[in-house]
């Protein structure tokens, strides 16, 4: 979507961060300088911010106008690094090493968080658009493990209660995705292919797992997915499709959250242990979680999204807002009835009154 052009220009004294973060590409290789005390050609410059080398040009010259970047050397030996004089410089290194800080703080509360449970996972890992470096503002951040089948349940319970209070304190979605070893060597293809670019967060990496036994194991799996279709899948596609409209009625009215609320507390009554440990799960979603983020996870295809929107708490609520706008639409769109019917009725109902007490004295005087 392209940006609209500013309306009005404003004072660059006392807004000059307009001009040093006035692009992506500005941003990238000031997050690459502040790493940086050396000075840096452009060639390295693109490759540590993972830019085009032909489009750096215009962004570095915009820097050097600012003032926040400086030059050694000419032509193609030039050298480029961020300039420590500039009165901004020290609190936007500060701000890119609070933003690598944030990074490592969650990587390491993470580790913390698995060596809480007794007995801690066999592995760890971070996989996913996290691992490789192409993640959105909506993708959740997917943690995989490793543990025996009869830990499987015990450590999903502990550890997603452990990472829903990181959710909180670095306002980001965590996705949990438990597997045993036998769950790992069954795994499709495409997900082993993914796994062998996982980080690492405890223990050896899933690949160190992976063996020509595993891959012969996918195959067959695959095989037997196609000839046999998962009814599971279409309850999940399903489910998916009413998150994806729960998520576009709330961008509507974010009040549907409150409600749902109010619908939870009355079913945790009488729920039973398993749906009132995801209910619960969903009160603290809905009373943590800001609302972006809330319609990214009713419309995120993970395992934790998937498991949850089988109960999900806004079905009623739709229901009952559905039913009322209805109601109300019908009432608006009735045709009054008019009077005159009324007083027709009215006119000739009260002449037969007349006849029939006037038969009724006559047939007591005959008697």
């Amino acid at each position: 979507m392209p940006t609209r052009r500013t309306v009005v220009r404003q004072s660059t004294l006392r807004a000059p961060l307009n001009e040093i973060f006035g692009t992506e590409t500005s941003v990238r290789l000031l997050r690459v300088m502040t790493g940086h005390d050396q000075w840096l050609p452009p060639t390295e410059l693109a490759r540590l911010a993972a830019l085009h080398l032909s489009g750096i040009a215009r962004a570095l010259e915009a820097l050097e106008e600012a003032g926040i970047v400086e030059y050694a050397g000419t032509g193609k030996r030039r050298l480029a690094r961020l300039r420590l004089a500039h009165p901004l410089a020290p609190a936007i290194r500060a701000l890119f090493e609070a933003e690598r800080a944030r990074v490592e703080r969650l990587l390491s509360s993470l580790k913390a968080a698995a060596r809480d449970v007794y007995p801690a996972p066999m592995a760890m890992w971070l996989q996913g658009s996290h691992a490789n470096g192409h993640d959105g503002p909506e993708d959740p951040v997917e943690i995989g493990t490793l543990s025996g089948t009869r830990d499987l349940e015990r450590l999903r319970k502990e550890l997603g209660s452990l990472f829903r209070k990181l959710e909180h304190e670095f306002d980001v979605t965590i996705e949990l995705r438990p597997m045993t070893k036998a769950e790992l060597a069954a795994a499709p293809k495409s997900e082993i292919a993914a796994l062998r670019s996982a980080i690492p967060l405890l223990g050896p990496p899933p690949s160190a797992f992976l063996d020509p036994v595993s891959a012969l194991v996918s195959d067959q799996r695959e095989k037997i997915g196609t000839e046999h279709p998962r009814t599971h899948g279409d309850i999940d596609a399903r489910a998916l499709r009413l998150g994806e409209e729960v998520a576009a009625a709330l961008k509507d009215d974010p009040a549907i959250a409150k409600r749902a609320l109010d619908v939870i507390t009355k079913r945790l009554a009488d729920a039973s242990p398993g749906e009132r440990h995801e209910l619960r799960e969903w009160e603290h979603l809905l009373r943590t979680m800001p609302p972006h983020r809330l319609r990214a996870f009713l419309r995120d295809p993970g395992e934790r999204a998937t498991r949850l929107r089988q109960t999900l708490p806004f079905v009623a609520v739709l229901d009952r807002d559905r039913s009322v706008s209805a109601a109300a639409g019908k009432r608006s769109t009735s045709p009054r009835k008019s009077s005159a019917p009324n007083q027709r009725s009215a006119s000739t109902t009260a002449p037969k009154r007349a006849a029939r007490k006037t038969n009724q004295r006559s047939a007591s005087k005959k008697k």
